[in-house]
């Protein structure tokens, strides 16, 4: 792989070995091309940890530990010990101090989508906000946006749950076999089953025969 590190920015290398590497950035950007196997790269922010699932992507921090990362090819994870989410190409996140990574939406989305995600991401302490920032999200989303409504299901009560696997199933059916009480129960095959009907591909099993193995 290959990691162009852009002016004006400060990374430092953590750890190097044959197939697995680490980096830190601690502010600035670089673009990353990797045809390696899955989370042979992993890159610390201040933020959260970004792992790469075989993918192409640029990452910008900013100075106050703010941190940007977009897909332009395959997948990557980014990850704190308490929450982690994978963004797929053509798909973005923001990373927050003390917050960790946000849900990811398609860089495409309407404006009043992405706000409405922030706002989600961003007022944990006030459910008033979060329930408002939820509806505009099930109101505004369009079927490319049920990767943001997929991630979205871990983080909610089983009502909201509900709330949002009903619009799911108006912009991406249910997948066959499956039912909603299953989706909402969170049950591993029916979320996977799901991601697969999006035609996107499924990283989930890259994460799980990959991780095992990761050692730095």
């Amino acid at each position: 792989g290959v990691v162009d590190v852009e002016p004006d920015s400060r990374m430092r290398l953590i750890a190097t070995q044959e197939k697995r590497h680490r980096m830190l950035l601690e502010f600035g950007t670089i673009s990353v091309h990797m045809w390696a196997p899955p989370f042979s790269l992993a890159v610390e922010t201040p933020s959260a940890v970004l792992f790469d699932l075989g993918c192409a992507f640029t990452l910008h921090v900013e100075k106050g530990g703010r941190g940007t990362v977009h897909v332009t090819s395959g997948w990557v994870e980014f990850e704190t010990p308490s929450r982690n989410i994978v963004i797929p190409a053509g798909a973005e996140a923001v990373a927050l101090p003390f917050i960790g990574p946000g849900t990811p939406y398609y860089t495409d989305a309407t404006t009043a989508f992405k706000a409405s995600v922030t706002d989600f991401d961003t007022h944990h302490d006030d459910e008033a906000v979060r329930t408002s920032a939820l509806r505009s999200i099930l109101d505004t989303a369009r079927s490319r946006d049920a990767v943001t409504l997929l991630t979205l299901l871990n983080q909610v009560s089983p009502l909201e749950r509900r709330m949002i696997v009903d619009r799911l199933d108006k912009l991406v059916p249910l997948p066959a076999g499956y039912t909603r009480d299953e989706i909402v129960a969170l049950q591993t095959d029916a979320l996977n089953a799901y991601w697969q009907a999006l035609h996107i591909g499924n990283p989930k099993s890259w994460v799980m025969k990959w991780k095992d193995a990761l050692v730095y």
